[in-house]
Formats: structure tokens, sequence, C-alpha cells
């Protein structure tokens, strides 16, 4: 009596082969559009948060005679920073002492780190900084700022939001990892110009920027296409000089 043929259980060495090669071109092809849908979903919660900061910004003003909040304040070893004046604001609630210190704990981290930015610290990161405005402009900076600042606040001093003309074309936040920018220090807290990007804090949107307007709402672009024509990025005018 003949016996029954038992069918063949399994792939062949050359069935897994074509199927590892399939799955291998599907990769090729998929992978660019899901690391572009990660870069974009990046970049929309960077851009909220800067929304937020608007808000909270707002609020300071309307607590402080109209005035954006001061990059820093150092008084002997305490630092007290902008992220950390916004605090009674974002939802944060520092203490005095908490305010006081010039690093602040990772539970802490709240808004100010860009899910972009990479970097890794032991202590709370900030992805972002004021808008200084150093040398920005062409002539005379405006008479309420100290020489050559053209932007919303530099060191100690802030300008009056009533003072500017066409907010919806001053930066005041924008992204900025340069790698010493850490939540509550003053260090790397303010920047002077686009150029910064090239010199030590990346783009971190597909060599694009994120920023703050000062009416609130937010924008992205190549850093250069914030500065006017035939501007450079040390001397930008354009969204970097209050006008």
């Amino acid at each position: 009596m003949q016996k029954a043929h038992k069918p063949q259980v399994g792939f062949t060495l050359i069935e897994m082969l074509v199927v590892i090669a399939i799955i291998g071109i599907l990769s090729s092809i998929l992978m660019p559009s899901l690391r572009s849908a990660l870069e974009s979903s990046k970049s929309a919660s960077c851009s909220s948060q800067l929304r937020q900061m608007g808000i909270a910004t707002s609020m300071y003003s309307n607590d402080n005679n109209i005035f954006f909040p001061s990059v820093y304040w150092i008084i002997g070893s305490s630092q007290i920073t902008w992220d950390d004046l916004l605090s009674n604001y974002d939802g944060r609630n520092l203490t005095d002492s908490q305010k006081n210190s010039q690093l602040i704990n990772v539970s802490k981290q709240g808004i100010y780190r860009c899910p972009a930015d990479e970097r890794v610290k032991t202590y709370a990161i900030r992805s972002y900084a004021i808008n200084k405005g150093y040398y920005s402009g062409y002539g005379t900076a405006p008479s309420d700022a100290p020489a050559n600042i053209w932007g919303v606040a530099s060191g100690s001093w802030s300008a009056r939001l009533s003072n500017v003309k066409k907010p919806g074309l001053l930066i005041t936040i924008a992204d900025n990892s340069r790698d010493g920018n850490l939540l509550g220090n003053a260090s790397c807290s303010q920047f002077s110009a686009p150029e910064d990007y090239y010199n030590y804090a990346l783009a971190l949107h597909n060599g694009n920027i994120n920023f703050l307007l000062l009416d609130g709402h937010v924008q992205s672009s190549l850093p250069e296409a914030t500065i006017q024509d035939g501007a450079t990025l040390h001397k930008p005018g354009g969204l970097w000089a209050r006008q």
C-alpha cells in the first residue's frame, strides 16, 4: 500500500529570501515618509509649546506694566531667568528657591524642551532663547533700548510692548539648541541674530527654525528667510529688529 505524501511545512530558503527582499524594498520606500512624519510631529509640538509661551508672556506682561520679561537677573549667586519669571503662568509654579537656582530639576521641564532637541543632560534643558537683537537693525536703535539692542529684551532690560509698532513682525522667542542652554540658567538664554544657527545653535527642524512673534503667532522657516532684503545673518533687520 502506497503511503500518503505529507504536505511541506514552512518556507523554503528561496521563499524566505524573497520575503526578506520584499520587506527591505518596502522599508526603503516607507522609512523616508515615516521619518518625515515624525519630524513634522516634533515641529508641530514645538510650535504648540511656543504658543503656550506666548500666552504666558502675555499674562506676565499684563501683570507687569506691559513689559516683556527680562532675560535674566543675577544677584550674587542667584539667577532669575525669563523662564523662571514665566513659571507662575506656565503651570510649573516654581518656589523662590527653585527660581533662584541656576539649574532646574527635569521634573519641572514643562514646555521648554523641544521634542527635536536630542541633547542629554542631568538637569532640565531649555531649547529656546529670547531675541536680544544685538546690532540687528540699521541706523539708530529704538530710544528706549540699550545701545544696539533691537529685540525684546537683553539682560535685565526689556521692552514695553506698547512701544512696538508692528508686533506681528518681531521675533520674541525662537529655537536655540546651544549646548549650554539649560532651564533656569542665564547662559545662552538670549541670542543676537540668525547667524547663531550656523555658529553654534543647530536649526532643529530639517534646517528650519520655529519662532514666536510678539502678536502670539508662530512661524517656521529657514533662518535666512527671516532677514530683510540685502541684509546679512549678522546684521539681519527683518523679523529680528523692532519697528
